[in-house]
């Protein structure tokens, strides 16, 4: 993600996604944070980056699990 910031002019929106099936259902509000975390990391603190699922959130996903992506 990264890379591809520092390609990118700063009008531009890029979006960064987390898988909704591996960390909005299957995962923990651990594991969620964490990649977040690790996402925002990678787009280092560009203003034109917005972390994102990477599609629709799974009906089954835990309410824990999304507050945990959007705390961060």
């Amino acid at each position: 993600m990264g890379l591809v910031l520092d390609k990118i002019p700063e009008n531009i929106l890029v979006s960064g996604n987390l898988s909704p099936s591996d960390y909005f259902l299957s995962g923990t509000p651990r594991s969620v944070a964490d990649a977040t975390l690790e996402m925002l990391e990678k787009a280092n603190d560009h203003k034109n980056y917005i972390p994102s699922s990477g599609c629709d959130i799974p009906p089954l996903s835990t309410m824990e699990n999304i507050e945990a992506f959007l705390k961060h």
